[in-house]
């Protein structure tokens, strides 16, 4: 899965899939720079099919995005 993340400074990026229930099922720490990143989650195959939530936090704004992800 690719996302492409736009950022008005450099940062850090902590980005966590989390299952229906709430549970963490992947977390990552990921530095960003200035202007539009590609940010790869290719590990999605270990995960079993099901609804989960990307949730991915800005640390340098304190802002949080939520996008759903549908499993097949």
């Amino acid at each position: 899965l690719n996302i492409d993340y736009p950022a008005s400074n450099d940062a850090n990026l902590s980005i966590t899939i989390n299952d229906i229930a709430g549970r963490v099922i992947i977390s990552k720490q990921i530095s960003i720079e200035k202007g539009t990143n590609l940010i790869v989650l290719d590990n999605l195959n270990a995960i079993a099919n099901g609804t989960y939530f990307i949730n991915i936090v800005d640390d340098s704004k304190d802002e949080k995005f939520i996008k759903k992800l549908l499993k097949k």
